[in-house]
């Protein structure tokens, strides 16, 4: 045991467990960016949330090297979505106290049918957000009657968790309302994309920040054509 904290990550390193580097570099990484908000946004992080944090970060790190995760590839992907309506989601939490949901319909020959988004007020974290986010997806696809969908998310711990491949206990709840959901389909099923293939869906959670809950058809509306530059540039 030390008390040099260089010395003491000296040896976390030289241990060689992949684990444990994680973790301690992840729960680095996010106690700057809780000292961060403190000195620079005056908004104190407890530190049970840092934990939690922590603790879910690490989950999706870990979840990258699960064999059972389902992520397709490419070409996989494009065969099973060619029969399939293809329902994307994302989810942001704000500095300001706004969570904004996204979502984004495709019909089996990948053309937007829907483009929607909605904001609320919630003081909530990203997880449980992004859950929401699913859940609403989930939702929209029965109240708009279609049958076959392959949902898309890129939060994979709660891909895992749906798929019955982890499971998160504050998180239960919601988890099995999407699992019931799921099961109202004729085929359904939900899948891990990377966030670079997820990008539509989270344009629209930046637009639903600042033009609240709105729908397009058949498009994927342009910041600059929903809001004024200056709140564009307010939007991370």
């Amino acid at each position: 045991m030390t008390d040099d904290i260089g010395e003491w990550l000296t040896g976390v390193f030289k241990s060689k467990d992949d684990f444990l580097c994680e973790v301690v570099c992840i729960g680095l990484w996010k106690i700057w960016q809780a000292r961060n908000e403190l000195v620079h946004n005056h908004k104190e992080v407890k530190p049970h949330l840092i934990a939690q944090d922590i603790w879910y970060a690490c989950s999706e790190v870990s979840g990258q090297r699960k064999k059972g995760t389902m992520q397709m590839g490419d070409s996989q992907q494009m065969s099973f979505c060619s029969s399939h309506w293809t329902v994307q989601s994302d989810a942001g939490c704000f500095a300001d106290g706004t969570v904004s949901l996204g979502c984004i319909i495709k019909d089996p020959c990948g053309m937007v049918n829907v483009a929607t988004c909605k904001s609320f007020p919630s003081v909530t974290d990203i997880l449980s957000a992004e859950l929401q986010g699913i859940l609403w997806a989930l939702q929209l696809a029965k109240d708009f009657k279609l049958t076959n969908v392959v949902f898309q998310s890129d939060a994979m711990v709660l891909v895992d968790c749906i798929n019955g491949q982890d499971y998160l206990a504050a998180l239960d709840p919601l988890i099995c309302d999407c699992k019931t959901l799921l099961c109202s389909f004729n085929s359904a099923t939900i899948m891990y994309v990377n966030r670079s293939l997820n990008t539509d869906a989270h344009q629209m959670v930046r637009i639903g920040k600042i033009a609240g809950s709105r729908t397009w058809s058949g498009l994927i509306p342009c910041m600059e054509d929903v809001v004024s530059p200056l709140a564009v540039s307010a939007v991370c």
